[in-house]
């Protein structure tokens, strides 16, 4: 089953203030996009969690006959953002590392027998096969985001150098921004992104408010700088790099 971020924040609370995480990947070996993606997902959902005053630990569950190397996984992942794992170890080995039973499970297709909360995670694939190029590494991190986290996806070069350049240009519109008088955040924009982040980690809902506010006249730019900072707090792709060395 999915489960809404804000019923995984009572978990937590009923749990002393700790939510217990555990991110498997493909037992094939066979995930490569698909087992990064579970990891980015349960960093969003950790990002979401400790807004609320929850620790999130999180374990990275090694199968037995998992052909591949740790670090192949994990430094990609580092490269996007997402935090590494507190706890690495094989299947058997998860709950005695992380102190207690697991809340909350990511997984893709192929990783079955799992208790608790499971959270779906769909395939993702590059097409072509290849994910280099010119492109900051952040701009995978957001293509990502733009799709349901459960639903399939595939990533073409056209669909990464889309969400590279509006990388580019909320972080341009942040740095402008950042010069303008501090002005309150829009109740409104706040109140429906917090909502889609509970609502099942709903990021391309999220994303689509925020395009929509860079480009509204009647917002103040201080209101716009503010929301923009904040909700990359989950985002986490780092929109606030280049104030001081935006365009004039």
């Amino acid at each position: 089953m999915d489960s809404r971020a804000g019923e995984l924040v009572q978990i937590g609370l009923s749990r002393g203030g700790l939510l217990r995480v555990c991110v498997h990947p493909h037992p094939g070996g066979q995930g490569g996009l698909t087992d990064l993606r579970a990891l980015l997902i349960a960093d969003v959902l950790t990002r979401v969690i400790e807004l609320n005053d929850v620790q999130v630990l999180v374990a990275l569950a090694i199968p037995d006959s998992w052909p591949g190397r740790v670090d192949d996984l994990v430094q990609p992942a580092r490269a996007l953002g997402i935090h590494p794992p507190a706890v690495t170890r094989g299947e058997g080995e998860v709950r005695a590392a992380l102190g207690g039973s697991v809340d909350v499970h990511f997984a893709g297709a192929g990783v079955d027998g799992l208790g608790g909360v499971r959270v779906e995670v769909g395939e993702a694939a590059a097409v072509p096969n290849r994910l280099a190029g010119d492109r900051d590494p952040l701009a995978l991190r957001l293509a990502l985001l733009t799709r349901r986290h459960y639903c399939g996806a595939q990533f073409t070069p056209g669909i990464l150098d889309e969400a590279d350049a509006t990388l580019h240009r909320w972080r341009d519109g942040v740095a402008v921004w950042a010069r303008a008088p501090s002005r309150p955040m829009p109740p409104d924009v706040v109140r429906d992104a917090y909502a889609a982040f509970e609502n099942n980690l709903d990021t391309p809902s999220v994303l689509g408010q925020l395009n929509r506010l860079a480009d509204d006249v009647d917002v103040a730019d201080g209101a716009k700088f503010e929301t923009f900072v904040h909700l990359d707090r989950v985002l986490a792709v780092d929109l606030a790099r280049d104030i001081g060395a935006g365009p004039d």
